[in-house]
């Protein structure tokens, strides 16, 4: 049980490391892009040499629990209201564990291609793609040569990224090459449990948005 919903209980430590570390991660980014990458790499040429696993990444890399759990830290972080100090917090973190949970999820696909390709839980492989090119504008060198509009744009497929990774985490997912079979299964309550949540939040900062508007106009 504790391996299966890791990427929930890995929210605990991460939630500490962005209250008391936020500033250092922030401050030194590029190194950790940098060593975060190595890692990525190195797990992806061990999974495709077939080296033996190693438990310990094992859990946390290769199965995609830690990325999973950095995912969902960026994604509350545009649930929470404007002025709240959860807000504050996971704002200074939230390009940095958006752009570190993605090399993570190197190994991670290269380990689950095969099943993806054939239909297994597909979904993982689509908010993969979707991915890139939000990852692109965040790299922040890249995200000042383009507009502030553009990029607001492109980060919108984020939540078509969301959605995706509920799906890939909360269901078992199978649809054939011609879609002549599809099938899914309900799987794992936590996780619908964490993404209801940021829904509740998340429609209560929209709403706030539209009644505002409404009354400034």
């Amino acid at each position: 049980m504790l391996i299966d919903f890791l990427g929930i209980w890995l929210l605990v430590p991460l939630g500490f490391l962005v209250y008391y570390a936020g500033k250092w991660i922030h401050r030194n980014e590029y190194k950790l892009y940098l060593g975060v990458l190595v890692l990525s790499l190195l797990l992806s040429v061990l999974i495709l040499v077939d080296v033996g696993s190693i438990p310990l990444l094992q859990s946390l890399i290769i199965e995609g629990h830690l990325s999973f759990s950095m995912f969902v830290v960026v994604m509350f972080g545009g649930a929470f209201s404007l002025r709240s100090k959860p807000k504050k917090y996971l704002m200074q973190i939230r390009r940095e564990f958006a752009l570190v949970g993605f090399l993570l999820l190197i190994p991670h696909g290269i380990y689950r291609l095969d099943l993806a390709l054939g239909g297994y839980n597909i979904t993982g492989l689509w908010a993969f793609l979707i991915m890139i090119p939000l990852v692109i504008v965040s790299y922040p060198k890249i995200r000042k040569k383009i507009k502030a509009i553009t990029w607001k744009r492109v980060h919108k497929m984020a939540y078509i990224v969301y959605l995706f990774i509920y799906v890939h985490v909360g269901f078992t997912l199978f649809v054939s090459d011609s879609f002549q079979q599809f099938s899914i299964e309900y799987d794992a309550w936590p996780y619908h449990l964490v993404f209801l949540t940021y829904l509740i939040l998340k429609s209560r900062v929209v709403y706030d948005k539209i009644r505002k508007k409404m009354v400034a106009s």
